[in-house]
């Protein structure tokens, strides 16, 4: 094949932290490492460099992300034709189908290029609140040479919008093995919070309503009495946090609830290892459209080799295979919760193999390396079957 020349442009990409900005930089890595030359157009974070690139060797630019929707899609449609004539690119990858896929489409009206939607799962429910911007949405992905849901859950609904089948390729979300297996840090949270001899059951996530920690919290209380050493490690910050810290209060979990706050990346491998099992039951908010796209922590938790109690919710589905890396409850059952926790917490061989079950899926199927590898075949196969 020959080597791609791609534009890759986001909402969310590093230094900005997230969900939305690790499947970019991820993406990004994984076809550089093959040898592609990407070039990136992301927001230009609070401090950066003024111009229109902080760091040219790696073909990052940059720019303003205005609060107005409107001027936000047209300073960037001008920023990618700028781009993609500057660098003869054809060919635009867009992290979301709003702006990116938006401003895109528009250039695509004057200039003959390919370009592919990456589609998660809020980005996809949200607009059906309003006609206008879902109109839109529909317009920018038929339009596209293809759209890339990470989930068969995301998969779906892009369906129901009356996108042909043909028009859709899941493409999953991945992790760096390197990043994760190659830390060689250790955590001072083991020493500071006295958790020396504690089966750790841990959940990594921003906090958000839709995320089940209280349903975690209650099963942490009625299972106390069961496992006397048992300790419940929330990493991560948010707008609950408040909320759930007086939940755990009233019910009475000093010592065995900690709240870390935000962790830098580089410490979260020595946290995962120091866990027994990891956990996350969210929900799905269906008047706001909140929903988990996938579930990257799943991958995250299984290349550690430990195994997962997540929710069937969203994509969570595609992230964790029941019975295989982990066990799956339905959406806010809490008597399932308690007992998916009792079974693994008692029976520590099928945990442990759960979690090398894990690890072996994830090498196997969710490295960066293999998504891109896929999306580099799905480039070179619709590009080339129709004009712009």
């Amino acid at each position: 094949m020959a080597r791609l020349r791609v534009l890759f442009v986001t909402v969310d990409y590093p230094p900005l932290i997230g969900g939305m900005s690790e499947h970019a930089y991820g993406i990004v890595k994984g076809l550089r490492d093959q040898g592609e030359e990407v070039f990136v157009l992301a927001p230009r974070p609070d401090g950066a460099l003024r111009g229109d690139s902080i760091r040219s060797e790696e073909r990052i630019y940059r720019y303003p992300l205005l609060n107005s929707p409107i001027l936000r899609i047209l300073v960037l449609s001008y920023f990618i034709l700028m781009l993609l004539l500057r660098h003869r690119i054809r060919v635009v990858l867009n992290n979301t189908w709003s702006p990116c896929g938006i401003s895109t489409y528009l250039v695509s009206r004057l200039l003959r290029i390919h370009y592919f939607i990456h589609a998660h799962g809020l980005d996809v429910l949200e607009p059906r609140r309003s006609a206008f911007w879902r109109s839109w949405m529909i317009r920018v992905m038929r339009h596209s040479d293809r759209i890339l849901p990470v989930s068969r859950f995301t998969a779906e609904k892009i369906l129901r919008l009356g996108i042909p089948k043909e028009a859709v390729t899941i493409l999953s979300n991945g992790i760096d093995p390197a990043r994760w297996l190659e830390s060689k840090k250790s955590s001072g949270l083991l020493q500071r919070d006295s958790l020396q001899g504690k089966r750790i059951i841990l959940s990594v996530s921003r906090l958000v309503k839709r995320k089940g920690h209280d349903l975690i919290l209650r099963a942490v209380e009625r299972l106390s009495g069961e496992f006397p050493d048992l300790v419940y490690l929330i990493v991560g910050d948010g707008p609950e946090r408040e909320r759930l810290e007086s939940l755990a209060k009233g019910l009475h979990l000093d010592g065995r609830v900690i709240f870390t706050g935000y962790v830098k990346s580089e410490d979260l491998p020595a946290i995962y290892s120091a866990c027994d099992l990891f956990v996350l039951t969210p929900a799905e908010i269906r008047d706001q459209g909140d929903v988990e796209g996938f579930g990257i922590v799943f991958l995250e938790a299984g290349i550690m080799g430990k195994a997962v109690i997540g929710s069937r919710s969203g994509g969570i589905e595609d992230a964790v295979a029941h019975e295989q890396t982990g066990l799956l409850i339905p959406s806010g059952d809490q008597d399932a919760l308690e007992q998916a926790l009792r079974t693994l917490l008692h029976e520590r061989a099928y945990c442990s193999q759960l979690g090398q079950n894990g690890k072996e899926r994830v090498l196997k199927d969710y490295t960066w390396s293999r998504v891109a590898a896929h999306l580099r075949t799905i480039i070179s196969c619709h590009a080339g079957q129709r004009g712009k």
